[in-house]
């Protein structure tokens, strides 16, 4: 996993997830070859595949200034191609400034955080391709005003690895090959206020409980290695936050992790 934090980003000590997406919500562009509405989506099994060995991006035009402050990028080999990530704004589509650079060392999760940006422009600039990105989303992420739970397991050790194994009749230990790789962890958050879950969470929520992907890190700044690309597991149940008394819910849920 990279977790990547620009200078002066804050809350990077809390739970942080990412479900919105900008290119899917204004007009963009892009240069450098590949197909990019595959990375637009949640998919991982289709891929924008740029045939610049210079730079490729997709920039997007909202219209009036849109506020962000995360990245996140699944199912790449970024790390392979050796490439480097920017994202940028504009206020006229001519002038551009960096907000966040991310050189990843491996084809894991990608996770960047920057402090909230409103701009009408944006976009993304990778370098040093050729790559294949399966899944790319840009926005502004969900802080969770409360931590992780005693007992969490982080995305980094939750991986589930299904074996089909032989021994011989004496016991001696034969192949063994991999069958099927998934993660599974129960994100539980603890206590937090019910205005953040009804105002903050609400449109999560509901994209949880369709079945729609996201992008989490339990604290970018103290697991750096907790980041991960999630959805609702299948068969799971809804998000259903509960009310404690008063003003306080209990917030927790399971996800899937894509283990790629």
């Amino acid at each position: 996993m990279t977790m990547a934090i620009a200078e002066n980003t804050p809350h990077v000590e809390k739970p942080t997830l990412l479900v919105d997406n900008v290119f899917t919500n204004g007009t963009w562009f892009g240069w450098g070859g590949g197909v990019r509405e595959n990375a637009l989506g949640d998919n991982t099994f289709d891929f924008w595949t740029s045939t610049s060995t210079a730079s490729a991006g997709i920039s997007v035009d909202m219209g009036s200034p849109q506020s962000c402050d995360g990245i996140g990028i699944a199912a790449h080999n970024l790390g392979t191609v050796g490439a480097t990530v920017q994202v940028q704004t504009s206020a006229n589509n001519s002038s551009w400034t960096t907000r966040l650079s991310v050189s990843p060392l491996t084809d894991t999760t990608i996770f960047g955080v920057f402090p909230v940006v409103s701009a009408r422009y944006w976009r993304v600039i990778i370098t040093d391709g050729p790559f294949s990105i399966g899944v790319l989303k840009l926005g502004r992420r969900i802080i969770i005003p409360s931590g992780v739970s005693l007992g969490h397991v982080a995305a980094n050790h939750a991986e589930r690895i299904e074996l089909l194994s032989n021994d011989s009749i004496d016991g001696q230990f034969l192949n063994t090959r991999v069958i099927r790789r998934s993660g599974k962890v129960n994100l539980d958050f603890g206590i937090v206020p019910a205005s953040f879950v009804e105002n903050d969470m609400g449109v999560f929520e509901m994209s949880y409980n369709e079945g729609r992907a996201f992008f989490y890190a339990g604290s970018p700044l103290s697991l750096p290695k907790d980041v991960a690309y999630c959805k609702r597991p299948m068969g799971g149940s809804e998000m259903r936050p509960t009310y404690d008394g008063g003003e306080l819910m209990t917030l927790a849920f399971e996800a899937q992790i894509y283990a790629g």
